[in-house]
């Protein structure tokens, strides 16, 4: 029996190291998902089970191809029965297979997290409109009160009283068609999203939350996601990344901003939650930063976010965002990230 070399058992050693913490972690993400669904009330998610194998060596005896277990060093060729040993490229599939099982029970436990967001939307939505009816009316009704007190007979009161309503009429228009002013610069942008790529658009919480269901295995802000169930997102593919962009210069609370949201898998560390968050092409850094953009990374790939009234600014200054995605993209892939399937 041919003994093998030290190095090769060390590296089998480091890969089924590697293989039963990704195992582990995975399971115990499918605990944590499990307790969520219980607190939130939410559906429990099926958490995806690592492949039954993956692509090995070419077989040295008949040139069939091969595959071995996640985890396996060893395997018999299925054509001629031959030993096989795995090799760097099939270890690293191996774990890239065990690591797509951690995101996928992540990404579970956050489902929960998100159906919690679409619930506090809809308590979140009926309350809404009376923000801006009190921080009018409010106002506009103390100074009637104040107005009628001081004015010395019936008429003059009544003529009060109209100017104030109109007063409160005109306020109450003003703030209605700057909304309307701002939103629609908005949807232009993300129709030229749509049109440019391919894409779809998105509406409401419930879209937003099946979006990052499928893609995004990191935390998002549950009240930014709850708060936004007026504002619309375009979602497409650059390169095979799937994008999203999410603009809400109105928010029902918090302040207003912009996301983009690039999908990427990094080998070897997206499974940690540790993608790289200052690496990449430099040039492409700075441009998406002098835009107002603020960059940060993590398992499920690249955020840039634009917030508080720089959000606004840069919806009525006719904001880029086809420009910007392809920046990001560029990011992305000189990282090392590169495009996966959905995990939904």
């Amino acid at each position: 029996m041919t003994q093998l070399a030290p190095a090769v058992l060390d590296a089998a050693r480091e890969y089924r190291k590697g293989v039963a913490a990704e195992l582990a972690s995975a399971e115990e993400q499918a605990l944590i998902a499990r307790r969520y669904a219980e607190i939130a009330f939410a559906p429990v998610s099926p958490v995806r089970a690592p492949a039954g194998g993956v692509q090995g060596v070419v077989c040295h005896s008949c040139g069939a191809t091969s595959r071995f277990a996640v985890g396996a060093m060893l395997a018999s060729c299925a054509h001629c029965g031959a030993s096989l040993l795995a090799n760097s490229e099939t270890r690293a599939r191996g774990l890239g297979q065990a690591a797509l099982a951690t995101r996928a029970a992540r990404l579970a436990a956050l489902q929960s997290e998100r159906y919690f967001a679409t619930r506090l939307a809809r308590k979140t939505r009926v309350m809404s409109w009376l923000v801006p009816v009190n921080v009018v009316a409010v106002p506009a009704i103390a100074a009637l009160l104040f107005s009628l007190s001081s004015l010395p007979d019936a008429e003059t009161q009544a003529l009060g009283c109209a100017a104030a309503s109109v007063l409160a009429l005109l306020v109450v228009s003003a703030l209605g068609l700057w909304r309307r002013s701002l939103q629609q610069r908005a949807d232009n942008a993300l129709r030229e999203v749509v049109l440019r790529h391919a894409g779809r658009e998105i509406r409401g919480v419930e879209g937003l939350a099946a979006w990052m269901n499928a893609h995004w295995s990191d935390r998002y802000h549950v009240y930014d996601l709850s708060g936004a169930f007026r504002c619309r997102a375009a979602a497409c593919e650059l390169e095979g990344y799937p994008v999203l962009v999410i603009v809400n210069p109105i928010p029902a609370a918090g302040e207003p901003f912009i996301d983009l949201l690039l999908s990427a898998w990094y080998d070897g560390r997206s499974e940690f939650g540790n993608g790289p968050a200052a690496k990449g092409d430099p040039d492409a850094r700075r441009a998406l930063e002098g835009r107002g953009f603020g960059l940060q990374s993590g398992p499920s790939g690249i955020q840039a976010r634009i917030r508080g009234e720089a959000c606004r600014r840069s919806l009525k200054e006719g904001i880029d965002f086809g420009a910007a995605l392809e920046t990001l993209t560029r990011i992305a892939a000189s990282q090392g990230g590169r495009p996966e399937a959905s995990l939904g």
